[in-house]
């Protein structure tokens, strides 16, 4: 969590600075039948706890990424899912003044392949949600500020002999929120969210299912 910035429940202010290139990398399953999955959060930031207050001003975040973990290749291998490609938020406040976010993407893992022959299953895609911004708790504030480019993209699923899981489903390309968020004299553009394909089998037809 938090591929450039961790804040675990204190207080963080951003002003004029610039948060560019930085990942947050879950893990897929890794073992039988055990779920082990690690979910990808927040590629520039991610501020935990029920306490954590974040103050973003005149500030850029740009070309974050947080990038759900493949599963691993053998029954049911689920892929991590991916939240926040620029910013994470579970806390008290979370305020954001006269800033951009651009070009961030939170990408769901894939699910594990498995043999056509047999009745195994390939794993399930991992969700994405907040391309550019997740919110799961606390009160939001967003002004001034532009959303540019940031996508949600969902993982693809597994192949298997008897069949696949679905795909990733994904969700808010530029902001996902579960708290109360307002936002004011502001800016979206080229937002997208994209939910992973169900593979299938290897042999015979492919059945593929959106999620968007």
């Amino acid at each position: 969590a938090g591929g450039g910035i961790l804040n675990n429940g204190g207080s963080l202010t951003l002003e004029d600075v610039t948060v560019q290139s930085c990942q947050a990398i879950g893990k897929g399953d890794s073992l039988i039948n055990e779920h082990t999955t690690l979910d990808a959060l927040g590629g520039g930031i991610a501020s935990l706890g029920a306490t954590g207050n974040v103050n973003v001003t005149d500030s850029i975040l740009t070309a974050n990424t947080a990038l759900g973990g493949n599963g691993g290749n053998f029954n049911n291998g689920a892929g991590s899912s991916a939240r926040g490609g620029s910013i994470y938020f579970e806390g008290s406040a979370l305020s954001i003044n006269s800033s951009r976010v651009e070009d961030s993407s939170a990408i769901g893992g894939n699910g594990g392949n498995q043999d056509q022959n047999g009745q195994t299953n390939g794993g399930f895609g991992g969700v994405a949600q907040g391309g550019g911004i997740w919110i799961g708790s606390g009160a939001a504030t967003v002004d001034k500020t532009t959303f540019k480019s940031t996508v949600a993209t969902g993982g693809n699923s597994g192949t298997g002999g008897n069949g696949a899981n679905p795909g990733g489903g994904a969700d808010g390309g530029a902001l996902y929120s579960v708290g109360n968020t307002t936002i004011t004299n502001s800016t979206f553009h080229l937002a997208g969210a994209t939910g992973g394909n169900g593979e299938g089998r290897r042999s015979g037809l492919d059945h593929r299912k959106n999620h968007v």
